[in-house]
């Protein structure tokens, strides 16, 4: 079995990237989503742990971020902010998908427990990602379960040249941009498939970030999850 892993962000990116587009929001956390059967569900401006900073900031504690977790099956999201939440969540299989981890939730981690580097480590979870160079409306179906495991990921994040993250970060101008037309389909530990695309990690996901300073973490992306068991991926606009 090849796993591939996509590493946490290099010395350089943890150094700039956070020190020049920290949020100096404060507003409620918010989110929303387009539930629409068929299209795949948008998830809007999921509020990751605003209220963590890498360097010294006014109004944030300078520390590690606060894993947030997901679940593609019920829509359900949690922030782990205390050791009573961790334990309460990442030992389940069923309460969660993905963990949006490390520097402004920007990595993602299945809910896997065979893997030493994901939250779920030693629990009973086995979802499986995967990435996919396919605009997400033209993934029609789910490979077999042997090309699935063969090419699962243990995180997705920084594509720094190999083509398997989900968005570009760039030393010069210290940006976060998604991967275009590239899609991941993953099979959650209760035997369902679906295909999701992460589309940014900044309030309101603007189609261009100039502004260093512009507010995250707040992810937005789109999903569809097949409920009736099959490898159908089909969604309302898919070719």
């Amino acid at each position: 079995m090849s796993i591939k892993k996509i590493g946490l962000f290099g010395i350089l990116f943890s150094l700039n990237f956070f020190m020049y587009s920290c949020s100096k929001d404060s507003a409620t956390p918010t989110s929303d989503s387009d539930t629409t059967a068929g299209t795949g569900i948008y998830v809007y401006d999921l509020v990751g742990d605003t209220a963590a900073s890498v360097g010294i900031e006014s109004g944030k504690t300078e520390r590690a971020f606060y894993p947030l977790l997901f679940n593609f099956s019920t829509g359900n999201s949690h922030i782990l902010k205390t050791a009573e939440d961790s334990s309460k969540y990442l030992s389940s299989d069923t309460a969660w998908d993905i963990a949006f981890t490390a520097q402004y939730n920007s990595t993602v981690q299945p809910n896997n427990g065979s893997y030493a580097t994901s939250p779920a480590n030693g629990n009973s979870g086995t979802f499986i990602i995967m990435t996919e160079n396919t605009p997400f409306d033209q993934i029609t179906t789910a490979p077999t379960d042997a090309e699935m495991t063969s090419d699962a990921m243990t995180s997705v994040g920084w594509d720094q040249g190999d083509g398997q993250g989900w968005f570009y970060y760039s030393l010069d101008n210290h940006i976060c941009v998604a991967v275009t037309n590239r899609t991941f389909i993953f099979k959650t530990s209760q035997g369902l498939y679906g295909k999701v695309e992460f589309i940014s990690i900044y309030k309101n996901h603007p189609a261009v970030v100039t502004d260093l300073y512009w507010p995250s973490p707040y992810l937005t992306f789109r999903y569809y999850i097949q409920k009736d068991g099959s490898k159908n991926l089909r969604t309302t606009t898919s070719s």
